[in-house]
């Protein structure tokens, strides 16, 4: 069989594509719940139901010695939910102090962005982009020549 017909089947081929963005949908509009209403904690939850409908066809295929074969087409159903828990109690977090959670106006999603513009200076911060690299007069400056890896 041409390869270029053969489709692998995991969660980055097209089949996905639907939950995929039905889980992207969910974590934005909890995200926009959280904020909202304060919350600390929310979860979501997928459900993926597989199935089978199998069909018994001709058989053409000639390595194959029966004339009829039974195939089977997967069938694929998903549920995402998502739950927003508003009280107190903190659990463990996966995710990096160093980032905070921002909203992009022009994409209408929320982001994780370094955390800028604080007491705690950072290659972040608004005022670096264009800020100067301050040297020391006075210290020895060394030439480096980087050549063929040496």
């Amino acid at each position: 069989m041409d390869k270029a017909y053969i489709r692998e089947l995991n969660f980055d081929c097209d089949t996905f594509a639907d939950a995929k963005e039905s889980l992207n949908t969910v974590l934005q509009k909890l995200l926009g719940t959280m904020v909202g209403c304060g919350a600390k904690e929310g979860s979501i939850t997928m459900k993926l139901d597989v199935g089978f409908r199998s069909e018994t066809i001709q058989n053409y295929d000639a390595e194959i010695d029966v004339p009829e074969r039974e195939v089977y087409m997967p069938q694929f159903f998903h549920k995402i939910t998502s739950s927003v828990k508003i009280n107190n109690e903190m659990h463990g977090a996966t995710h990096n102090d160093t980032d905070e959670l921002y909203y992009n106006a022009d994409t209408g999603n929320y982001e994780m962005r370094p955390i800028a513009n604080t007491t705690q200076r950072s290659m972040f911060d608004d005022d670096m982009d264009s800020a100067p690299i301050e040297r020391d007069e006075d210290a020895p400056q060394e030439d480096y020549q980087y050549e063929n890896g040496q």
